[in-house]
């Protein structure tokens, strides 16, 4: 079986877009209601197209754990025709366990499809979609992107929540963070150097070391151009000016959602970032944007905080349409994950303790936090002693 999917991987990077798939291939998302039509409970963590090493077919295929999280699916799509050819089940291995630990708690929390993220990775890279080959949730809540054709081979980190492109890192990691304060200062100094009429798209920071340096995206609502303003955080900030250009990708969309008249938004940037600093005492945030999410306009930070519970990683909406000291504040938590978190809430109590006792004297892995072969008094010391 390994071997298949090994030959199957290969030939992907081979043939996979030798053939234009942009009129002829079912789409990501087509391929998911497919295979959600043969499996409902289908929790989907990937999905790829690979050349079928027998008959030499484009096979989409989509895999994903059932309810039951010791159990996997994988549904095989015809990716001409959108016919199934192949519905298995089975026991997921070690490995894939391993690898699924970290992403099911968080599944729920994805909002971008994997036919928007293969959307987005095409667009930043300037590639057309039919290059994208696979999409996949990974541990960090974020939607790994690859795309092949011939010599051409990428693979892009995509926020699953925010929907941006996440900075170059381990893992899609951020590579930098800055203060609601010190992204507040950088965008009035990109406000101040530009001058009236430029209005703030998004603000992502770019490196940490030796000087923090943040990216400001502007929009010049008239000519409807972009500019990106480099600030090098210090005493007195340093402004360096890119030239102008078109918006593109999801910049694209939001830079015309702000053309309409009357502006839609009742808050600015530093008000959004003094709300949210309120609601989550220094936050360091990563990536910072005003968006038209589905119609409805609203900030958006991708953060984290040492307040935060296991300090974690999450995303916090405000509306925009409404000034902020009257908008909503939420945020979707992404918990570090720890072995007696079973039901992966973000805390080791009384429905731990019931998971480890309904599984007492047996061998059953996930509950064996010492490894000694049975769920018994060890496993439980330890729910005990992380009892949160």
């Amino acid at each position: 079986m390994n071997i298949v999917r090994t030959i199957r991987a290969l030939a992907a990077l081979c043939l996979s877009v030798t053939t234009t798939a942009s009129a002829q291939y079912i789409s990501f998302d087509n391929a998911v209601a497919i295979a959600h039509s043969f499996v409902p409970e289908l929790r989907v963590t990937h999905v790829g197209y690979e050349i079928d090493p027998l008959t030499l077919r484009m096979m989409c295929v989509v895999f994903g754990p059932s309810n039951k999280p010791d159990f996997g699916w994988h549904v095989e799509i015809d990716a001409l025709t959108g016919a199934p050819a192949a519905v298995a089940g089975d026991a997921l291995t070690e490995l894939q366990r391993l690898e699924l630990i970290p992403v099911l708690p968080r599944l729920h929390l994805c909002t971008v499809t994997a036919g928007q993220a293969a959307q987005l990775a095409a667009t930043a890279l300037a590639r057309p979609l039919s290059h994208v080959t696979s999409v996949a949730l990974t541990s960090t809540n974020t939607v790994l992107v690859q795309t092949a054709a011939f010599n051409d081979l990428a693979v892009l980190a995509i926020d699953g929540i925010a929907g941006v492109r996440l900075s170059d890192g381990f893992e899609g990691e951020p590579v930098a963070r800055a203060t609601a304060v010190q992204m507040s200062a950088a965008i009035q100094s990109a406000e101040i150097a530009l001058g009236p009429g430029w209005r703030f798209l998004r603000a992502r920071a770019a490196r940490q070391a030796p000087s923090l340096i943040l990216d400001i995206v502007m929009l010049e609502p008239v000519k409807g151009m972009l500019r990106t303003v480099r600030v090098v955080v210090g005493v007195t900030n340093t402004v360096t000016i890119s030239a102008a250009y078109a918006p593109r990708g999801t910049l694209a969309a939001d830079a015309q959602f702000l053309r309409k008249s009357p502006p839609p938004i009742g808050s600015t940037p530093h008000t959004a970032l003094a709300r949210m600093n309120n609601s989550a005492a220094v936050i360091r945030l990563y990536d910072f944007r005003w968006q038209a999410n589905n119609g409805a306009p609203q900030w958006s930070g991708s953060c984290d905080t040492t307040a935060a519970f296991f300090n974690a990683e999450f995303t916090m909406f405000l509306e925009a349409a409404v000034p902020s000291q009257s908008g909503l504040i939420y945020g979707r938590r992404e918990l570090a994950i720890f072995a007696a978190d079973f039901d992966r809430d973000g805390h080791i109590n009384g429905a731990d303790l019931a998971e480890i006792l309904a599984t007492w004297g047996v061998h059953y892995p996930p509950y064996d936090l010492d490894e000694s072969g049975l769920v018994d008094g060890g496993d439980l010391a330890i729910i005990l002693n992380s009892w949160r």
